[in-house]
């Protein structure tokens, strides 16, 4: 499956599944270095063509294009894609992971979890690593805890950034983030 139906699919499934909302959400993966497939702002995602893609480069200008994307939308993603170009330029991909993709989401059971934490930095998932609970504006943390896990939370609400070598790993990470969740709720 090419890059292009990759993002596409993965966008189809997590909306499908409830993970991403309507046209929210994000799918990012590099298509070669600091060139990056993005999912586009205000298109459905239940409903992308390959045609609606962009590529854009790390500051999140679209290429060929005078647009850039809101930072906002862009700042985790940048951050994470950071990460993974830093890891190859110095040769530690392969102790540390690569970062070749990433994904926004806000699957609602992780996000019911988030809110009924009170003052915490982090909550515990059986099973996985501590999802930090970071200020999404404040991006010397966002960067310290997208280095140490592969899966951060912006804010309790904001939902979950994801990042990792491909579009699927990140896929896998976030179902199996809200399946723990869902068993945490469940549990209380």
């Amino acid at each position: 499956m090419v890059l292009r139906q990759q993002v596409c699919e993965a966008a189809r499934q997590l909306w499908l599944k409830g993970l991403i909302v309507g046209d929210g959400g994000f799918v990012c993966a590099e298509v070669h270095r600091r060139r990056f497939l993005v999912t586009p702002p205000g298109r459905r995602r239940g409903d992308l063509q390959e045609s609606d893609l962009r590529i854009v480069d790390i500051g999140g200008m679209e290429l060929g294009e005078n647009r850039v994307l809101d930072e906002s939308l862009w700042r985790a993603h940048r951050i994470a894609l950071q990460i993974g170009v830093e890891r190859q330029a110095v040769g530690t991909e392969q102790e540390l992971g690569a970062v070749r993709a990433s994904i926004h989401a806000t699957p609602p059971m992780t996000l019911a979890l988030l809110r009924m934490t009170n003052g915490t930095s982090s909550i515990a998932l059986h099973g996985l690593p501590a999802l930090a609970i970071v200020n999404p504006d404040d991006e010397v943390t966002l960067k310290t805890e997208l280095n140490q896990s592969a899966v951060v939370s912006l804010g309790k609400d904001g939902g979950i950034i994801c990042a990792a070598g491909d579009v699927w790993e990140a896929v896998n990470l976030i179902e199996r983030i809200e399946h723990a969740a869902t068993i945490e709720i469940a549990c209380r």
